[in-house]
């Protein structure tokens, strides 16, 4: 809305969008909103600073991950609304704006345990991006590490692998580690089976270190079928290919709990090819 106002109205919206500065006190003027470390320059460069006319200029196709392609969309959306709603008229947009400052709030909810707070969230977000399991492991996996170099640190690299997975494949590969542990279909929750027998029985940087990150690098080559070695590596994304257009994915939690195992050995390419081969 801000973007389509000009002058004293503009300045005025502009300051919901970013808290003013104080040069007596040195204070500079800081957002109110930030996203994520990776994300957080974009959203500022393209939203906060209302450069909406840049950003819907940029390839979504070329855009980094799915949660800057998510903005450009959303950005375009909403401007498409209120120009066909409001008609970019600026009494309404202010109207529309004072309704929202005036009349919208914030409302915390506290749940006694994470299941529960999993099942209250579940209910009340009737629409929006559903709250994923991983994103309740992540928060309690890297709540669990004492420093806070070591939960940026490795924050960071559970966002690396979501980024290269997409969030629907990191999901998924929760549920595959799950089956290769759990060594059953599931019976009950994925966020209480992988507690169980993933998280229960691993040291936490070993969850990480030893078993996200490389099972997350054999679920992308599985899945991009770009294996690659000194020989053999086109039969191998061959069979890729063919597993890739089954009907289901019963076939993945092998192929992943394989690979990563060879992938320590030196005579990897061979043993990979005659395996997939059987």
């Amino acid at each position: 809305m801000a973007s389509k106002l000009k002058d004293d109205l503009r300045t005025d919206f502009e300051n919901y969008i970013r808290e003013p500065g104080r040069a007596s006190q040195d204070l500079k003027p800081k957002p109110r909103l930030t996203l994520r470390e990776r994300d957080s320059k974009f959203f500022t460069q393209y939203v906060q600073d209302l450069k909406f006319n840049e950003l819907l200029a940029l390839d979504a196709v070329a855009l980094e991950n799915e949660s800057q392609k998510n903005i450009r969309s959303n950005g375009k959306l909403i401007l498409e609304r209120l120009s066909s709603t409001l008609s970019e008229n600026p009494e309404q947009l202010c109207a529309f704006g004072k309704f929202i400052v005036q009349r919208c709030f914030l409302v915390a909810v506290s749940t006694p345990s994470q299941q529960s707070a999993f099942r209250v969230f579940s209910v009340m977000n009737s629409r929006g991006l559903d709250l994923q399991p991983t994103d309740i492991i992540k928060a309690e996996i890297i709540g669990k590490f004492g420093s806070e170099e070591e939960k940026d640190g490795y924050s960071e690299r559970w966002e690396d692998m979501e980024v290269e997975l997409g969030r629907s494949g990191f999901n998924d590969l929760f549920s595959y580690i799950r089956m290769i542990y759990a060594k059953e279909k599931a019976k009950r929750a994925l966020l209480e089976e992988f507690n169980k027998h993933v998280i229960k029985v691993s040291n936490l940087n070993k969850l990480i270190e030893d078993i996200l990150e490389p099972y997350a690098s054999a679920l992308a080559i599985t899945k991009n079928e770009n294996y690659e070695a000194s020989s053999n590596a086109q039969n191998v994304n061959g069979y890729l290919k063919w597993l890739n257009r089954i009907d289901n994915s019963d076939w993945i939690p092998p192929a992943i709990l394989f690979y990563p195992s060879r992938n320590m050995t030196q005579n990897m390419s061979c043993g990979f090819s005659e395996n997939w081969s059987a």
